[in-house]
């Protein structure tokens, strides 16, 4: 409602997806994701109009843009660090700063690294001790890299969730754990 009251349109096909046009000439894109947006404009200027004009109906705070090396900009996207270069025409994606926070959160961090994030499914069922583990979290958290760049995890980490119904057991977390060990070997792969 919002947005539509300071000239913007959803698009019928991106659903979170909106522009701005001035008369029949399209000035922006405005993509929303929960509470994380990234706006686009024609020019500079038109940019920092828009974006006072949501900031002053929606505070905000803007992530901040940090210059590379090779003449582009590296910026942090609902987790995944992104890096762009408008003049060599180049994007990658990569979680190595969530893959870090993640491997903090799950007391993975001084693990020892693994090449591969592969186990056989019939591990997780294993009868072992239920544990106190939080293997939920620790799906969802890898299902997240997965979901932004790290579509090399996405069977282990599938495999994981099928056991996600069931009380976490010590078998089930050294599954999990294999997985982050991968994490941990790989943490600056990335698309682009």
């Amino acid at each position: 409602k919002d947005l539509t009251s300071l000239g913007w349109t959803e698009s019928l096909m991106e659903p979170g997806v909106w522009r701005k046009f001035s008369g029949s000439t399209l000035v922006g894109f405005l993509t929303v994701y929960v509470d994380d947006c990234i706006l686009a404009c024609k020019d500079k200027q038109i940019a920092e109009v828009e974006l006072e004009k949501i900031n002053q109906t929606h505070p905000l705070t803007v992530i901040q843009c940090t210059p590379t090396d090779d003449g582009g900009i590296a910026f942090d996207m609902t987790g995944s660090d992104i890096k762009y270069n408008a003049a060599k025409r180049t994007m990658s994606i990569s979680m190595s700063n969530f893959i870090d926070k993640m491997l903090d959160r799950f007391d993975m961090k001084g693990c020892t690294p693994r090449a591969t994030p592969t186990f056989e499914e019939k591990n997780l069922y294993v009868e072992s001790k239920e544990c106190d583990f939080p293997f939920k979290s620790a799906v969802g958290a890898l299902q997240w890299a997965v979901t932004c760049a790290r579509p090399d995890l996405a069977h282990s980490v599938n495999t994981l969730a099928r056991a996600g119904g069931k009380k976490c057991t010590l078998a089930m977390q050294k599954q999990a754990r294999f997985v982050f060990r991968y994490c941990l070997k790989s943490r600056n792969y990335s698309i682009g």
